[in-house]
């Protein structure tokens, strides 16, 4: 199961928020093999750049389904907002760690007129760790997270026993 190629970069604390991930989470409970894909975007309100998921997302696509994965693990896969020629390669990462302290909530409308609130973390754009998903897509790879369910934070679980 393909889930939408959307406008925003799911990651770390996005995930969360994320209908497109979600979808892939709930595919991967029906046993449904699952990819998310996602267009990161440079800045808020800017025209997308969809050059890079137009050049990669079949090879990519290819490759994942061609795998064998195992059943309680979907995938998040995230393009740099650059041109296609710009892709430095793939990298698999981790999920991340966002800067909750730069969180927003701005009220907007749907396309019917209603209003809602839309959840949205302000990006730190440093270089933090390589081996994170967004600092991937910072530095032009396209990154593809593995998720599953488990989000236990096992330090402070060690701390509680």
């Amino acid at each position: 199961m393909l889930s939408e190629i959307n406008n925003s970069s799911n990651v770390g604390f996005e995930t969360i928020l994320s209908g497109t991930v979600d979808a892939t989470m709930m595919a991967m409970t029906l046993e449904i093999p699952a990819i998310a894909l996602s267009q990161v975007t440079n800045e808020d309100n800017q025209p997308t750049n969809w050059d890079c998921v137009k050049h990669h997302a079949q090879s990519i696509i290819t490759k994942l389904l061609s795998l064998s994965t195992p059943q309680n693990i979907c995938c998040n896969v995230k393009f740099p907002a650059c041109s296609a020629h710009q892709v430095k390669g793939l990298k698999i990462t981790k999920q991340g760690d966002s800067d909750v302290s730069r969180f927003v909530v701005m009220p907007t409308q749907d396309p019917q007129g209603n209003d809602y609130l839309w959840f949205r973390a302000k990006r730190n754009l440093q270089i933090l760790d390589d081996n994170k998903e967004f600092d991937a897509v910072n530095a032009n790879f396209i990154a593809i997270t593995p998720l599953g369910y488990e989000r236990t934070n096992y330090t402070f679980y060690k701390n509680l026993l």
